[in-house]
């Protein structure tokens, strides 16, 4: 036999929280201020950013706005990294793949 206060917790279903956006909790943001200015510029210089960036201050604003910016399709990243995972492999081993365009579905 139940007891009184029982008988609710065994009925209830737990709650789906959702996750917040970027910069929602402000746990994580990322702080461009404390990276070297030689890795921001690797950064500019890689995603080809515009070159007037003269000051520290500029660059980063340039760099936080562009990480923003991005947008990710999680389901796909994550799909790809269980993939990877699986099978034990690395980025360098996707790339060595020819045709291998996303993670193969195993039945």
């Amino acid at each position: 036999m139940q007891r009184e206060g029982e008988a609710g917790k065994a009925e209830r279903k737990p709650k789906r929280t959702t996750a917040k956006r970027a910069g929602e909790d402000g746990l994580d943001q990322v702080n461009f201020g404390q990276l070297h200015m030689n890795t921001l510029k690797r950064y500019k210089r890689h995603y080809k950013l515009p070159q007037d960036t003269p000051t520290k201050q500029e660059l980063v604003e340039v760099v936080s706005n562009h990480f923003h910016a991005q947008e990710v399709q999680e389901m796909d990243t994550i799909l790809l990294f269980i993939h990877m995972i699986r099978n034990n492999m690395n980025k360098f081993d996707q790339k060595s793949q020819a045709g291998a365009v996303g993670p193969a579905v195993n039945p």
